[in-house]
């Protein structure tokens, strides 16, 4: 008989989990600054004044 695993919170993740939260966004396209979830539009518009990229907020 299989076991249930556990559910994760998201403190838990490895990047293999967050990769499946997001929906196989490809890794390149994922920003590690500010931490996953924290972003504000304020960092969106800043981050694209700095480099030219365009961000978008997922919750």
């Amino acid at each position: 008989m299989a076991t249930a695993l556990p559910t994760l919170l998201p403190t838990d993740w490895t990047v293999a989990d967050m990769l499946a939260h997001l929906g196989g966004v490809p890794s390149k396209r994922i920003r590690t600054y500010p931490p996953l979830g924290t972003a504000t539009e304020k960092d969106v518009i800043e981050l694209e004044s700095r480099t030219g990229r365009i961000c978008e907020l997922v919750d």
